[in-house]
């Protein structure tokens, strides 16, 4: 039972933590994962079988894994198959792959009285260990002890991992990848990184698990996902919480018990007829029981979660826990870098310089040289920013490594011919969708457009006037089929949304698409202290949080002291007002409100309004805000652009803004489009 039971639930963790982060925190269904579990074992096996170095193995089993997520995630990203069949396809590849990794065998035996496996090193050390104390103590539990070890350092890993700002990011992305965006990341380089980092824990999960069983098998994986699945739902279904930490335990319980009934199942279903062919079928029936008892349990409310961890007790364990993280994680980082960086790097070090091959030591200082590179990049990016001048200077002189040609700091300068106080200029701007069809459509015709900075603008016009379509395109979620976008005389018309968010804030009409249901209120604002691509450093502490709680007070809504609290909880208005506060806590040089209030009831519409108001002013900020009330297209800003049929029609400011009626507004239209304004939603809005 300790074999069947502990032993192969603390292995079947690993990968189960690794189907963890694709299926719940990724939002992203990775079947590599059949495919990555076997890849390890092989892997790890023909490092034994042939006297190589049993760590480096392991090392190389978790760098394979990676590279088969990354693979998987590179097909969805760059090539836009998607996700589950792009898995699909770097599974089926993999069985050929693992099959020419183990020399064309299908199985490879290791058996314990042949081979030295990190597995039976560590049975030896620790009964040895136990031994000098005069302990007498089973193989089974010397190995128990070890994989317990083990699985303890590898969620402490996570558990840290999740409470960086990368981390943090990551765990956005599969909430609301919008907001990803938003805040200056590249939501594909995060897919990169989390299904890489996935697939190498899975890997080092079969890795083991060929050690512990005595054999490695290209088929070893089949059928693990679901596992995985019904590991996560178990643990989920025991724990509902949106600390990290508690979620992992969670899931380790999760596959113990996993495993658990699946060996009571079978010492006991052939009473019942039941046996090994069936455990397929066992698998799905637990996961469809266990989604029915999830459906039924939030059913009954998810209040008593959140009454347990308010409680005293769980209160002060939840302190400890994240005092020990945050005076710990470098030390954890540090160790992990030992292993996975360093003692490769001797290594390789060694095997060059006993070649003899002089073509094999330039390689290793070139590789070092290179690595030397990134390692100050890194350090200048979390030290100062990505955008900082120390960090632009390296640029120059580091043979454009990491180069973002498309940013601000590389976009063309048009210094000769914009000049002045703009912060943003278009320059005859079209849009046409279906381009080249019968059904092409021009949403922007030859649009131009300068907005100061201060500028306050609001743009009124009907249902396809081409309102959204300006924001989108400006914005760079829409690539402009012709014409300029100046930013700050720098064009940036062909610039990524996400490169473009650092400079430019977006608030939808969704209050959804602003924040992440699924994180902390504090998580949330961490994100947008500072736009651009995190790193895995902790920024959230005592000082942090208590400077977060007072730009929470500026809201008057209480949430100051709900900074623990998950964001799906709070009403629209609040989420929204929310979304306010973190565009102008990153201080943009221009905010776009698509239409920010349109789905609030009144009373939340003009709270919201209200804090447009009085953030603009704190902040300085600069904004263009799409509404279909021409009351507040009157009220609100210093200037006001009515669009129809892609066109700028009007552009009313001064003076001869601050005495506009909606009469006025109606009688203008009427001159210039010799035609009636009859658009419902305008109208009824007057």
């Amino acid at each position: 039972m300790v074999n069947a039971v502990f032993i192969e639930g603390l292995i079947y963790a690993m990968m189960v933590l690794g189907v963890f982060m694709t299926f719940r925190i990724l939002d992203f269904p990775d079947m590599t994962v059949d495919g990555s579990f076997a890849t390890g074992a092989c892997v790890a096996a023909m490092f034994i079988t042939n006297g190589s170095d049993l760590y480096l193995g392991l090392v190389v089993a978790i760098i394979a894994g990676m590279t088969a997520g990354i693979f998987t995630a590179l097909l969805h990203t760059l090539l836009k198959i998607p996700n589950l069949l792009a898995g699909i396809i770097t599974m089926t590849m993999l069985y050929s792959i693992n099959t020419r990794i183990t020399n064309g065998s299908s199985f490879v035996p290791l058996p314990n009285n042949k081979y030295d496996t990190a597995v039976t090193n560590a049975d030896n050390a620790i009964t040895g260990f136990f031994g000098s104390f005069g302990l007498e103590i089973s193989s089974s539990i010397s190995i128990l002890i070890f994989f317990l070890l083990l699985l303890i350092y590898i969620k402490i890993l996570i558990d840290i991992f999740f409470r960086t700002d990368l981390g943090i990011s990551l765990g956005a992305l599969g909430s609301n990848e919008q907001m990803i965006l938003s805040q200056g990341m590249n939501p594909n380089v995060l897919k990169v990184l989390g299904v890489g980092m996935s697939n190498g824990l899975v890997a080092l999960s079969g890795a083991m698990y060929a050690q512990f069983t005595g054999s490695a098998s290209v088929q070893s994986g089949q059928g693990i996902i679901v596992v995985g699945l019904a590991a996560v739902m178990i643990g989920e279904f025991l724990i509902r919480s949106n600390k990290i930490w508690l979620i992992t335990f969670g899931v380790i319980i999760g596959s113990i018990i996993y495993k658990a009934i699946i060996y009571f199942g079978l010492k006991y279903g052939y009473d019942i007829g039941l046996g090994p062919n069936d455990l397929k079928l066992i698998s799905g029936i637990l996961i469809i029981l266990i989604i029915v008892a999830s459906k039924l349990q939030k059913k009954k409310g998810g209040s008593k979660k959140m009454a347990v961890e308010k409680s005293s007790p769980v209160v002060a364990s939840i302190s400890f826990v994240d005092g020990f993280i945050n005076k710990t994680y470098p030390f954890w980082f540090l160790s992990l870098y030992l292993m996975l960086f360093i003692y490769p790097m001797v290594l390789f070090f060694k095997y060059c310089k006993n070649s003899d091959n002089s073509v094999w030591m330039l390689i290793f200082a070139l590789t070092v040289l290179f690595l030397v590179f990134i390692h100050i990049k890194v350090f200048l990016m979390s030290k100062f920013g990505a955008e900082s001048k120390i960090n632009m200077a390296f640029k120059k002189v580091s043979f454009g490594i990491n180069k973002r040609s498309k940013s601000v700091a590389g976009a063309n300068t048009l210094e000769d011919d914009y000049k002045g106080d703009n912060v943003l200029v278009l320059q005859n701007v079209s849009k046409s969708f279906f381009e080249g069809t019968p059904d092409e459509k021009h949403v922007l015709k030859n649009l131009s457009l300068t907005v100061n900075k201060g500028d306050f603008i609001t743009i009124i016009g009907s249902n396809g006037a081409g309102k959204s379509t300006l924001f989108n395109v400006i914005a760079g979620t829409y690539k402009a089929s012709s014409g300029n976008i100046i930013y700050k005389m720098k064009n940036i018309t062909k610039m990524p949304e996400y490169l473009k968010a650092v400079f430019i804030g977006r608030i939808f009409q969704n209050p959804l698409l602003g924040t992440s249901g699924d994180m902390a209120l504090e998580d949330n604002m961490i994100l947008c202290r500072k736009k651009g691509f995190k790193l895995p450093v902790i920024s959230l502490n005592k000082k942090v949080r208590k400077e977060f709680a007072d730009h929470a007070a500026r809201l008057n809504m209480g949430l100051e002291k709900r900074l623990g609290d998950n964001v799906g909880l709070f009403s629209g208005g609040q989420r929204q007002a929310l979304t306010l506060l973190m565009t102008a806590m990153s201080h943009p040089e221009l905010v776009l409100l698509d239409e920010h209030t349109a789905a609030l009831d009144p009373d939340n519409s003009n709270r919201v309004m209200e804090l447009t108001l009085q953030l603009r002013e704190e902040y300085g900020l600069t904004m263009m805000m799409i509404t279909h009330n021409m009351q507040h297209a009157i009220k609100y800003g210093n200037r006001l652009l009515m669009m129809d049929n892609g066109e700028i029609i009007m552009d009313i400011s001064g003076k001869e803004k601050e005495n506009l009626t909606v009469e006025a507004i109606m009688e203008k239209f009427k001159a210039i489009r010799k035609d009636e304004l009859t658009d419902e939603k305008l109208l009824l809005a007057r």
